[in-house]
C-alpha cells in the first residue's frame, strides 16, 4: 500500500528526529568568531600591509606658482 505525500513527509520527519543530529553545523567551529585563524597555513608574508609611516601620493599635480 503507498503512503500519500503526508504521511511520507511525517515518515521522514521522524526518521530525522530519531537520529537526534544538530540542525546547524559548520565546517569550522572557529568560523564567525574564535579569534583564530581558519587557515591551515598562514600566508601573512604574501598580504599587502599598510604602514602608518607612509604617506599617500597626492593625486592632484602640484600647483602653478
Amino acid at each position: 500500500m503507498s503512503l500519500t505525500k503526508e504521511e511520507r513527509i511525517a515518515k521522514l520527519e521522524e526518521e530525522m528526529n530519531a537520529l537526534k543530529a544538530k540542525n546547524f553545523t559548520t565546517t569550522s567551529t572557529a568560523y564567525g568568531g574564535g579569534g583564530s585563524d581558519l587557515e591551515a597555513f598562514s600566508m601573512k608574508h604574501n598580504h599587502i600591509q599598510k604602514s602608518p609611516d607612509l604617506m599617500p601620493c597626492p593625486r592632484r599635480p602640484p600647483g602653478k606658482k
